[in-house]
């Protein structure tokens, strides 16, 4: 997981919010996450989107 702006990583901020948000996320056995991820232009789930945060592989 890296930051959208600086591709840095995260600070502990954003790393409790964006798991916060997986609750949200887990609605409808993640069907809310499932429709974030499909109409986000960068595929990211809501907890991503408020974090400003993007997952990378390594």
């Amino acid at each position: 997981m890296v930051r959208e702006d600086t591709g840095g990583a995260p600070g502990p901020k954003a790393a409790a919010l964006r798991t916060l948000l997986r609750v949200v996320d887990g609605l409808l056995s993640y069907g809310v996450a499932f429709v974030a991820v499909l109409v986000s232009e960068k595929r990211q789930r809501l907890g991503d989107m408020m974090a400003r945060t993007l997952v990378v592989r390594a």
